[in-house]
């Protein structure tokens, strides 16, 4: 974002959220695709052994296992209790990270959301000022003159594997905030309007920024108080940086400078550091 003096790590920051992550699903289709070699470069097995314990077993001896094992009658049974490991119950983990920026006005927020909508590929850019649940997520429209029901993508939809930019996240009012935490957290929606029961992807990374609550951040306050947002949802976002406006006559001075060099560069003119 060359247009904002310094703050360097918000800018690194920015860009390893939109690089993202690598999902739980892909990380462990590469890991069973790499064959386990051992110290002579021999392939190994990959076959559970008999004697190694199951997840989500207590009990880790043989004799206990034993015990437990022969005390059903039904040999279904106990052959689909000892089943191989790869059908036990696996935990997703998402791959998108979410970023916060909170901070006094005029620090430069809304800057990096519009940078980071044109470096993005596929990215979707909306204010908070009058979005609704159904903005966010999805509404249900009637079709034509009839009396069927289509969906139509929100913002969180329309950006699957992509970024959606949200400004002035603090005006969205708190029953249509709590609507994004399936979406920030598990990257689904599960919808039930106008008889419609699905569940609709929405695997994209969030990038809001927002003022504090009374314009001004005050360092004595916690990050819920300046916000206003629940901890269930500040949780959700992986980093959170906040801005705040100090009184720094150099720091002022060279960000004076830098803005008037770039105005001067963008009309054509040649300008030195000493000018």
């Amino acid at each position: 974002c060359p247009k904002l003096y310094g703050m360097h790590i918000i800018k690194l920051a920015l860009l390893i959220t939109l690089i993202g992550g690598v999902s739980s699903e892909s990380y462990a289709a590469e890991t069973s695709e790499e064959p386990d070699c051992d110290d002579d470069g021999q392939r190994q097995s990959t076959t559970v052994a008999e004697n190694e314990p199951e997840p989500f077993q207590f009990s880790l001896d043989k004799s206990s296992r034993a015990n437990t094992e022969y005390n059903y009658a039904d040999e279904r049974t106990t052959s689909m209790r000892f089943k191989d490991r790869k059908e036990a119950v696996k935990t997703r983990r998402r791959d998108q990270s979410h970023m916060l920026l909170v901070g006094d006005p005029g620090t430069g927020k809304s800057q990096f959301l519009r940078f980071a909508n044109a470096l993005c590929p596929r990215s979707v850019l909306t204010t908070g000022v009058g979005t609704t649940s159904a903005g966010l997520t999805c509404a249900a429209v009637r079709e034509g003159s009839g009396k069927e029901f289509v969906l139509e993508a929100g913002a969180l939809v329309l950006a699957d594997k992509g970024v959606c930019c949200i400004d002035e996240f603090g005006c969205i009012q708190d029953q249509d905030r709590t609507t994004i935490h399936e979406a920030m957290e598990q990257q689904t929606l599960s919808v039930a309007k106008a008889g419609i029961v699905c569940k609709l992807n929405c695997r994209a990374t969030i990038i809001a920024v927002m003022n504090p609550r009374n314009c001004l951040y005050e360092n004595q306050e916690s990050l819920a108080k300046n916000t206003g947002l629940g901890t269930p949802l500040l949780s959700r976002f992986d980093l959170i940086f906040k801005l705040v406006d100090t009184s720094d006559a150099s720091r002022d001075t060279n960000i004076t400078k830098y803005l008037l060099n770039r105005a001067i560069q963008g009309s054509g003119f040649e300008c030195s550091e000493g000018d």
